[in-house]
């Protein structure tokens, strides 16, 4: 399957179970070990809910970590075939996948939106620190209770969680501002893979780059694609997911000019 990069130190981050700043140090100091800037591309698409956690076989709770996989693998596989284009834009060095980041011990869905935000704005390590301690203003505490609320549905969630996004992106914001000249580069594109507008995460997500001035990219997916990452493809567009967009042959407008 296909890794980026910066695979092991998502790995211990899971190991090791830090604070999402603790995370972001952590970030920052592989990608100083390995000659490496904050990454250009977050890859945005569902995890724990949407894509396949639409089959029948993964709707029950206790089957999440079956759509997890296969959703995590429906990502890999695209990527696989973005990168091996000539001149890709997506590479192993320049890609943040959450997918290949997994289940940190005790993080719930605001730790994981605080760590990205904070590592992809170009935070520092004690700026980091610093936009973790606003965000867990007491005001912000029932919204962040109901943004995790996994027992919850996405309606039921989805006010708190935008509510949560907006003001880690207003945070990420000012901390940037005020580190001026110290801030790292920071990302530049989303891209947008699979159930994008359905799933909690991916929807904030797009919020999130608006806020920060990320552009928004998608793929096209036409007849051309070949072997599994097209049954891929084709089980999630049975399931009403997404994934990027279809491709559309040129129209051309009948209009006679002879006359």
């Amino acid at each position: 399957m296909w890794t980026s990069i910066r695979k092991p130190a998502y790995d211990s981050i899971v190991e090791n179970a830090p604070a999402p700043a603790s995370a972001v140090q952590m970030m920052i100091d592989f990608e100083a070990e390995h000659a490496l800037t904050a990454p250009l591309i977050y890859v945005s698409t569902a995890i724990t809910s949407g894509g396949f956690r639409r089959d029948p076989r993964f709707t029950d709770p206790a089957d999440i970590r079956g759509a997890i996989s296969k959703n995590n693998a429906a990502c890999a596989a695209l990527i696989a075939e973005i990168t091996a284009r000539p001149n890709p834009l997506v590479t192993a060095a320049n890609v943040m996948m959450p997918t290949e980041l997994g289940a940190v011990p005790e993080w719930s869905d605001s730790d994981y939106l605080e760590f990205y935000v904070a590592w992809c704005a170009g935070l520092t390590g004690p700026a980091s620190a610093d936009f973790s301690q606003a965000l867990a203003d007491p005001e912000l505490a029932t919204i962040r209770a109901m943004a995790d609320a996994r027992d919850r549905t996405n309606d039921e969630r989805w006010p708190a969680y935008l509510q949560f996004a907006k003001a880690a992106t207003v945070e990420a914001a000012l901390a940037r501002r005020a580190l001026g000249a110290g801030a790292r580069p920071g990302s530049r594109y989303l891209l947008q893979l699979v159930d994008t507008g359905y799933s909690l995460g991916c929807r904030a997500e797009a919020m999130l780059a608006r806020g920060l001035g990320w552009d928004i990219l998608t793929i096209a997916i036409g007849p051309a694609l070949t072997g599994q990452v097209r049954e891929t493809v084709q089980d999630l567009r049975a399931l009403n997911a997404t994934a990027g967009v279809a491709g559309a042959p040129l129209e051309i407008v009948p209009v006679d000019l002879t006359t």
